[in-house]
């Protein structure tokens, strides 16, 4: 191992081990994503005149097409993806956080597969830095989900515009669900493609939604985001990085990388942090509404939470029983998130009802999920009966909620 190595060089070293260790057809699984992420970028960043335009289409599925000819430029489109959130979480450190240490350690950010519905701490070998891998296929993930919420919810009127209101009840929610037969279908198809196969590309792409959905959809993974980034560069600013121990053998693709593997004190206590710079940034950088801020954060942890159940049913043939990972258990993570985010409001009318609204939807969207899974578990459970399995990139322990 070269004493020069760095953390970018060791990304592109893991990234080579993962493609050989992998018997995925990596041009298949990169034209999807590519193609997944050009949907998303246009709904979200173009207006719906370019966005319509054949030719805006042409140009950017040509770059595409080039880019996932080659995986490394594949990776390239998916980490400048991620540095530009980077970026904007960093704006948010050095703005609000000058009572922390300001010479704290900086994690280099990149995408790699990790086995886990996660991001993962490293220590670079050579003693260089830390690199915080997020899993490869969450960027697609979290799109699928977010676009599944937004169009499960019910709303009145044109969905992602000023005049829009979301319909706050479990009745409307049950009904929106029950008259929505593709809803549970395509939460189905999602969750048994990442579990069984570990690659939602090859068959998974973003449906297309209405113009307001597309919106709404778009703020809440952006949100998921820049929770996950939050979260990490939290650890970093708590002094986390240096006061674990690493361990190795939690890494599928290496079993010599150094992971840190966090407490559950310094989860909770970097989900606080993180849930703080993710909603300022949202909130302050892309004029964003809370509530679409904190739903993007519970997301992450209903997510986290069904891939747990998911994965462990078709291993065992019962749910909660195994994780993915380590880490306290999402309702935990989720209860200590609420208790605090009574503190980033200050006590006027409109941010007390603002509070309000965002619980009220952060409530809707857990029923969404909760009715959802009630309806794949049978569907999955049938299929571990049937001898289906997780795919070989999941490694699981045994929930640690139950011990």
């Amino acid at each position: 191992m070269s004493h020069t190595e760095g953390p970018l060089a060791y990304l592109t070293k893991l990234r080579g081990e993962a493609n050989k260790s992998t018997a995925r057809i990596h041009h298949r699984r990169s034209e999807a994503e590519v193609k997944a992420f050009i949907d998303e970028w246009m709904g979200k960043q173009l207006s719906p005149q370019l966005a319509a335009d054949p030719a805006m289409r042409a140009m950017l599925e040509q770059l595409g097409t080039r880019a996932a000819a080659n995986s490394r430029e594949m990776h390239r489109v998916l980490d400048e993806s991620l540095a530009g959130m980077q970026q904007k979480i960093e704006r948010t450190v050095e703005a609000r956080c000058k009572d922390l240490d300001p010479g704290f350690d900086r994690p280099v950010i990149g995408y790699l597969q990790t086995g886990q519905v996660n991001a993962m701490c490293l220590r670079v070998p050579d003693g260089s830095g830390h690199l915080v891998v997020y899993e490869d296929q969450m960027l697609h993930f979290r799109s699928l989900l977010s676009h599944l919420i937004a169009f499960a919810l019910p709303v009145v009127g044109n969905a992602g515009t000023e005049a829009a209101q979301l319909h706050l009840s479990r009745a409307a929610v049950t009904e929106r669900i029950e008259a929505e037969p593709a809803v549970v279908n395509r939460f189905l198809e999602i969750i048994a493609a990442y579990a069984i196969h570990g690659d939602l590309a090859s068959g998974v792409s973003l449906q297309h939604l209405p113009q307001g959905y597309v919106l709404v959809s778009g703020m809440i993974s952006n949100a998921l985001d820049y929770f996950v980034l939050g979260h990490e560069y939290a650890h970093a600013l708590l002094g986390h990085l240096w006061d674990t121990e690493p361990r190795k053998g939690m890494l599928p693709i290496d079993e010599e990388a150094q992971v840190l593997p966090w407490s559950w004190e310094q989860e909770l206590a970097a989900d606080e942090l993180g849930m703080v710079l993710a909603v300022i940034t949202g909130m302050e950088q892309d004029l964003m509404h809370p509530v679409y801020c904190y739903m993007g954060i519970e997301l992450f942890f209903l997510a986290t939470d069904i891939m747990d159940r998911a994965v462990a049913l078709l291993e065992t043939g019962a749910e909660g029983t195994r994780q993915l990972g380590s880490h306290p258990p999402g309702h935990l993570r989720i209860q200590r998130l609420r208790e605090h985010l009574p503190q980033m409001f200050e006590q006027s009318p409109e941010h007390v009802e603002a509070l309000r609204q965002t619980l009220g939807v952060a409530d809707e969207q857990r029923e969404v999920i909760r009715l959802l899974w009630e309806r794949a578990r049978p569907v999955l459970l049938e299929q571990h009966r049937d001898g289906q399995r997780p795919a070989d990139r999941w490694r699981t322990i045994p929930n640690e909620s139950e011990h």
